[in-house]
């Protein structure tokens, strides 16, 4: 796992924020963040798909290019097949809704070997959480959305996101594959 701070320049930083939370960007209802048929939380969020199966689906894909070529320079192997690129943002939710749970579904977001390229588009609560394994999920790490920071990681590792419950998260999850 990588963590990289400033992984844009400022400028580029503040363009995606404006663009995607102070603008007329066209966000999705869904009624789970997670999108997990097992999953029973029902945690509601907005969802923007940039590609979708290997294909732009998105005209905002361009905001997405900095990002990419930072990434794809810092992995240093063949994982450069980009399978999909999806953002979400997050509103804070009442503990009352939530159940007593602060974190989402854990999950992978493909049955593949892939990696998670994960950007955070502004500072918040509701840290990225990562787990051990699928059966145990014991926590090992927790990141905290910092405005411009980006987390390289192996595809295979179990994660989530805790809730947010006093400002909005929105992230940029894209997933490469070899």
């Amino acid at each position: 796992m990588v963590v990289i701070d400033n992984i844009i320049e400022k400028n580029i930083q503040d363009n995606i924020e404006n663009t995607m939370l102070w603008s007329n960007f066209p966000w999705f209802f869904i009624k789970d963040a997670t999108n997990t048929f097992e999953n029973k939380q029902q945690r509601p969020c907005f969802k923007h798909m940039f590609v979708k199966d290997k294909k732009i689906n998105s005209d905002y894909i361009q905001l997405i290019n900095p990002i990419l070529q930072n990434c794809f320079k810092k992995l240093n192997n063949d994982f450069k097949t980009i399978s999909q690129i999806r953002s979400f943002l997050q509103l804070p939710l009442s503990k009352d809704f939530v159940d007593n749970e602060s974190y989402d579904t854990p999950h992978i977001d493909l049955d593949i070997p892939h990696y998670v390229f994960l950007y955070y588009v502004k500072d918040s609560d509701g840290d990225t959480i990562f787990f051990n394994n699928k059966d145990e999920l014991k926590i090992t790490k927790k990141i905290t959305p910092k405005k411009g920071t980006a987390v390289i990681f192996d595809g295979n590792t179990w994660h989530t996101a805790e809730q947010a419950n006093k400002d909005i998260r929105c992230v940029i999850n894209i997933d490469v594959v070899k």
